[in-house]
This record gives structure tokens, C-alpha cells and sequence, in this order.
């Protein structure tokens, strides 16, 4: 990363000696000046642009449904797990132009015993979305913003400004859509068993590619 510098420069310096002493010394009785500088410089970052947060989600307990599908939106804490709200992108890269988009990727849910379940997605919806703390609507859900076993775009920021950029959800904002369960004792969920997946989280520098692209 390239270095700024500012410099107080001689005119500053000099300006501040006259007319800092103009009540005591006369100007006929300056006898010489010299002028000083003094610098700084901006640390560069090892890391410009990437992911410093995302949410960690806890569901609770829902009942085994056999004959159709059950949703279920985040609470607080729970099974050791606090909910966390917010995904947050730290970009200061120079000559940003093209923002950046953000995707994700579910796991099966599976138990201490190794059973799964199959096909479960996590739906995001209206987050407050802020640059620096000041709101903004140059950052938004894609239009698919479901987490699943596809990589998803889930978040894209088409932001210029420098610095962090986030998203945060209410707990209904992120709910969770279990299948049916199988029928058969060996597919069907257990019932008081935690079931777990892990999200995986992609940053990607410039906008969310086309169809065309993918």
C-alpha cells in the first residue's frame, strides 16, 4: 500500500514566528530565520479488505414434522451458542471503485450421533446496513439471499467509502427452514439431539458476477 505523508511545511512555521512574536520583536530586528519540517506517515495494513464478523445463529428446539416443512427464526442464546447479528467487511483498499460481494455456503445439520438433515436453508431478510456507523443503501441482501448447499451471494456492497461496512439483523430476519423428516428409523431426526452446521464465508473484491458469468 502506497504511503501518505503530510507535511508542515516551511511557509507554516515561518508565518507562526512572525507573527507569533509581532507584539515583541520588531521586524527590522529579526536578525536571520530558518525554517524546520516535521512528517508523518500512515501504518499500511497487512489486510485492507476482508471479513471481520459474521453471525453465529441458535434456533432452539422444534418439534420433529413429519409431513411438512418448519420454520424457525433465531433467539438469543442457547446449547452454549449466543446469536450474534452482524456481518461486517473492513474495506479501506485504494482506488476502490467496484465494491465488493459476500457469499456463503451451509452444511449438512448433523448430530453427535451422525444423523443429518438434508436440504435445511437459512433466510436472511431486511438488515440495517451502515457504512461507519452512518446508514446506507449502497449495501443490500443479493436477490437470493438463502444459505445453502450452494455457494450464494449473500450481501453486496456497492459502497465507495472507505472503512466498515455492515449489515445487522433482527433475530426474525434470520430464520431457518428444516424439511420434513424422513419416515424410516434410520434417516428420520432424533429427537433431543443438537444438531450443528458450519456457514462458510467468501469475500469477493468488484460487484456479484452475472448468470452469464457464474
Amino acid at each position: 500500500m502506497t504511503k501518505r505523508y503530510l507535511l508542515v511545511g516551511a511557509g507554516l512555521l515561518f508565518i507562526s514566528a512572525i507573527f507569533g512574536s509581532k507584539s515583541h520583536v520588531a521586524a527590522s530586528d529579526v536578525m536571520g530565520t530558518m525554517a524546520s519540517s516535521g512528517s508523518v506517515s500512515f501504518t499500511p495494513l497487512a489486510d485492507p479488505f476482508r471479513v471481520t464478523e459474521v453471525p453465529n445463529m441458535y434456533f432452539g428446539s422444534i418439534d420433529v414434522n413429519y409431513n411438512k416443512a418448519t420454520t424457525k427464526a433465531a433467539i438469543s442464546s442457547g446449547a452454549d451458542m449466543q446469536t450474534t447479528q452482524r456481518i461486517s467487511v473492513h474495506d479501506v483498499r485504494e482506488g476502490l471503485t467496484k465494491g465488493w460481494h459476500l457469499q456463503a455456503q451451509l452444511s449438512d445439520f448433523t448430530s453427535t450421533t451422525g444423523s443429518a438433515i438434508k436440504g435445511a436453508v437459512i433466510r436472511l431478510s431486511e438488515p440495517k446496513t451502515q457504512v461507519n456507523g452512518a446508514d446506507t443503501e449502497r449495501i443490500s441482501l443479493s436477490s437470493k439471499s438463502e444459505i445453502n448447499h450452494d455457494l450464494n451471494t449473500i450481501l453486496v456492497g456497492e459502497t465507495r467509502q472507505l472503512g466498515e461496512h455492515t449489515a445487522e439483523f433482527d433475530y426474525e430476519d434470520m430464520r431457518l427452514v428444516v424439511p420434513p423428516s424422513p419416515t424410516n428409523a434410520t434417516e428420520g431426526y432424533r429427537e433431543d439431539e443438537l444438531y450443528e452446521a458450519v456457514i462458510t464465508w467468501n469475500l469477493f473484491a468488484g460487484p456479484e458476477p452475472s448468470a452469464s458469468e457464474k
